[in-house]
């Protein structure tokens, strides 16, 4: 009795102590999920790397961007804890129209943060200035793209980098190459204030075409108009004003001449209501009429 006791007792502890190990096991995993290390399997998203003061109009927009397709997925990374980033953006009281949003804290410097939300399957990422002075949110935003072009499985979607300092632009682009594209926030922002001052009545104009309350640009491929003049394309959208062509490799021409012939690839620049509400038409037939004067 002695023996069997002992062995009993320890078969007992011993299935205590997996007992243990799978509630640690199962502890860890809950704590993970919670702290935002969980791994996102998503496609088709725009990844939002870094947090800043600007990220509640960004997302706004972003929201308006896919009203029109019921919505679509947003997640935001960055390093802080995944809970008060979701309590900041539920402050914001906005109704985002379908569009999720997720937050996931982990560090845009690190290859396995950026594999954990998809950066490979994004259709765009977008890496934010951080509130820091103009070198060292540059200098990160430097880091950010580095790590980017490591990315193993590449990136399928366009980057768009914020950039402080006009003076640090070209770096970030030899670095990012053809992937990368840089805006310099507080030059853009200049300009148009500038422009705004001289010509009054043009911040509205402004406010109308760079936001997605209103008509806004859009880039769209329309393989039947290869071949076409673009003065007949001009006449050819009657929900939308053709302004400028996007031809292969990323060179973007506006206003060009009217016998610019389109080619395969090219992607037409417009103004309209929404992505989804223009198409091309047929060609408007002209008419001649002759008349006979009798004196």
């Amino acid at each position: 009795m002695g023996i069997g006791s002992s062995k009993a007792e320890e078969s007992t502890t011993g299935l205590q102590g997996k007992q243990g190990e799978v509630s640690n096991v199962i502890s860890e995993e809950v704590d993970s999920l919670s702290n935002g290390k969980s791994k996102d399997i998503q496609k088709n998203h725009i990844l939002v790397l870094g947090w800043s003061e600007k990220l509640g109009s960004l997302l706004k927009q972003l929201a308006m961007t896919g009203k029109s397709g019921g919505g679509g997925v947003v997640v935001v990374l960055a390093e802080r804890d995944e809970e008060e980033m979701e309590m900041d953006i539920t402050k914001l009281e906005f109704d985002f129209m379908g569009t999720s949003v997720i937050c996931r804290g982990g560090s845009p410097l690190t290859l396995a943060d950026l594999k954990r939300v998809s950066v490979s399957n994004a259709r765009a990422v977008i890496v934010l200035g951080s509130d820091q002075n103009a070198y060292q949110s540059d200098a990160r935003a430097l880091m950010v793209v580095l790590t980017l072009n490591e990315v193993k499985e590449g990136l399928g979607g366009h980057v768009v980098v914020e950039m402080s300092d006009l003076d640090n632009e070209p770096l970030v682009r030899l670095v990012g190459r053809e992937l990368v594209e840089t805006v310099v926030a507080h030059d853009a922002i200049g300009r148009l204030m500038i422009q705004c001052a001289l010509q009054p009545g043009l911040a509205q104009i402004w406010k109308d075409i760079l936001g997605f309350e209103n008509c806004g640009f859009y880039f769209k491929r329309w393989p039947q108009l290869d071949g076409q003049r673009f003065g007949d394309v001009l006449i050819s959208f009657p929900d939308a004003v053709p302004c400028g062509i996007k031809v292969s490799g990323c060179k973007i021409i506006l206003n060009p001449d009217d016998d610019y012939a389109l080619r395969e690839g090219d992607e037409i620049l417009v103004i309209a209501e929404d992505d989804s509400t223009y198409a091309p038409g047929p060609l408007p037939k002209l008419i001649f009429l002759f008349f006979i004067f009798v004196a």
